[in-house]
């Protein structure tokens, strides 16, 4: 009886062992929900000789970043974006986010939002979970964006990341085509990102999540781009 005993306690141990190895080597990030949008806005114009275009003024090979999040994520997205915009033979430009209206229509415009940050730590597992929504617009128009930001931040729960981004991008989609300015804009949200570094994954949660929004973004910059 007695060697039974010792035998399932040390399957016990066993198990609880190979748990624990297991979440101490997680290194992931993953999104509960997320989602992207864009939206094109290319005026007819009508010229003196009679024929007709559309507006397509060229593209800035500026593009100013903005990030307003809690550090270090702030600073993290702020470099990882700046360095996948160089690779793109861009020229990115850290801007803070009180200044962006000073560069209204100057250049292409990055904005990056956070408004729900949770840093946990647990056994053996480090979690930072975030709910975030960036913006991207060829031609710059970042003051309509963040005016609509301004209009329903409050009345939407920091968390609810989708409702934020739904309410937000259709008013600048709205505004975008009644003042006719001309480009390309990009929407984009995730909701409940967590990124997890265990303590043998050798990872540091907050600089995994900036390399994930960084690419995300670079991803929907290039997809306008790439249907022109």
């Amino acid at each position: 009886m007695r060697g039974k005993l010792l035998l399932v306690a040390g399957v016990a141990v066993s198990l609880l062992l190979l748990v624990s190895l297991v979440i101490a080597s997680e290194n992931s990030v993953l999104a509960e929900y997320s989602g992207t949008t864009a939206h094109s806005n290319y005026p007819v114009v009508y010229e003196s000789n009679g024929s007709i275009s559309l507006a397509t003024p060229p593209k800035s090979s500026t593009v100013y970043i903005a990030v307003q999040a809690d550090q270090p994520l702030k600073s993290l997205l702020e470099n990882r974006l700046s360095e996948r915009i160089r690779e793109r033979d861009l020229r990115p430009v850290v801007v803070e986010v009180g200044d962006l209206p000073k560069v209204q229509l100057k250049g292409r415009v990055i904005f990056v939002y956070v408004p729900y940050l949770n840093d946990e730590n647990g056994f053996l597992l480090r979690t930072v979970t975030v709910g975030a929504i960036a913006y991207y617009s060829t031609s710059g128009d970042i003051v309509d964006f963040l005016s609509a930001l301004q209009k329903y931040n409050k009345g939407v729960p920091s968390s609810d990341t989708e409702t934020l981004m739904e309410m937000v991008s259709h008013e600048t989609k709205a505004n975008m085509d009644m003042k006719g300015i001309p480009g390309d804009a990009v929407f984009m949200y995730w909701r409940g990102l967590k990124a997890k570094s265990g303590a043998l994954a050798n990872s540091e949660p907050y600089a995994m999540i900036a390399d994930y929004m960084a690419d995300e973004i670079i991803n929907g910059m290039s997809s306008v781009e790439a249907s022109e």
